[in-house]
């Protein structure tokens, strides 16, 4: 994974290590023990970090997190298109605006937490790909009103939308790193952003329920 680009490498590699130096001595560690011991990894990392990178990493597949409770998340097969900025961001600087905005910017995390809860109750339904789409995009340009995102995220995600996504959206705690759109089919997106000079390529969302 391309690091500081919103894809969780650090927390890849925190579970990667705790997991292998804990089966070098001989023990197996539950879900709750990995995700608490990864924790003291990712906040050198990131010295505040939500815990939700890790959290997928430690479980697989796409989760449902609130602080004290995460759960697996049932989902049908989405298939993505992964666009790269080329400009890392910095998680700890990010996470520092936020904090130090928060009364400004407490309207639109309100806004995202409920946009997040009508994209669980469509991934758990019957999912129509039209509006988690539109969903992607909104809460992307909440984030944007943040000022959490990057003028390259911000151009890659129009350029998606104009050449057939359903929805795109930053990635990660802003700054630069990645994007990714939801598609139907991925090739005129990965063109589009090809011509545009975006590094872009398709992956597909998938847990078996």
């Amino acid at each position: 994974l391309p690091t500081g680009r919103g894809m969780g490498s650090s927390a890849a590699l925190s579970v990667a290590t705790i997991r292998a130096w804990k089966k070098f001595q001989g023990i197996d560690l539950g879900f709750t023990e990995l995700y608490e011991a990864v924790f003291q990894m990712e906040r050198v990392f990131h010295g505040n970090p939500s815990g939700v990178d890790h959290a997928v990493s430690a479980m697989g597949g796409g989760i449902i997190f609130h602080r004290g409770n995460i759960s697996a998340l049932k989902m049908d097969r989405f298939q993505l298109v992964i666009m790269d900025s080329g400009e890392s961001g910095d998680t700890k600087s990010m996470v520092s605006q936020v904090k130090n905005d928060y009364h400004k910017v407490k309207g639109a995390i309100d806004q995202i937490g409920a946009i997040t809860e009508q994209l669980h109750k469509h991934f758990t339904t019957d999912a129509d790909l039209h509006v988690i789409g539109k969903l992607l995009t909104q809460n992307h340009y909440l984030l944007q009103a943040m000022g959490v995102s990057h003028p390259v995220v911000d151009k890659m995600v129009e350029t998606a939308l104009g050449h057939g996504a359903l929805g795109a959206k930053m990635s990660g705690a802003g700054g630069g790193g990645i994007g990714f759109a939801l598609v139907k089919d991925p090739q005129p997106v990965l063109d589009g952003l090809k011509a545009s000079g975006y590094p872009a390529f398709s992956s597909s969302l998938y847990v078996e329920s």
